[in-house]
């Protein structure tokens, strides 16, 4: 990578660690949702969370083999912080899409859970096909 990328990416990391914070402590904030979520919506968060811990699992495979993880953002994390960054990046974008599609987007929770799942789940077909399992 090009080690001017390499510095803004510290920077970018600082930045979107900082709004995920920020928002989670706005959602948490917020009154919950008074409607249940359906069947369907169960099921596609719980697509999405298998899907993204299973990337996690894949993840790690990666870092801990000395491999270049392509997400830039997590890259920095581990090169910084280690798994700890890495684990604390995956439970915070869990947590802040439950929050979103529990207060933000209720309206349209399963497009936007289905949205996640599925760009998640390409994540780890794409993991898997180069040879990365659990």
């Amino acid at each position: 990578m090009d080690s001017g990328f390499r510095r803004n990416a510290g920077g970018i990391v600082r930045k979107s660690l900082l709004a995920i914070l920020a928002a989670t402590i706005l959602l948490i904030s917020m009154p919950a949702g008074a409607e249940e979520w359906d069947r369907e919506e169960t099921a596609a968060f719980g697509a999405y969370a298998a899907c993204n811990f299973m990337d996690y699992l894949q993840t790690r495979q990666i870092i801990r083999g000395g491999h270049t993880e392509l997400n830039p953002m997590i890259e920095d994390l581990a090169d910084r912080m280690g798994m700890t960054g890495v684990t604390l990046w995956f439970a915070g974008s869990t947590a802040l899409t439950y929050l979103l599609s529990d207060t933000v987007f209720k309206d349209h929770r399963k497009v936007f859970l289905g949205v996640m799942a599925g760009g998640s789940a390409s994540t780890v077909i794409w993991n898997w096909r180069i040879g990365y399992r659990f």
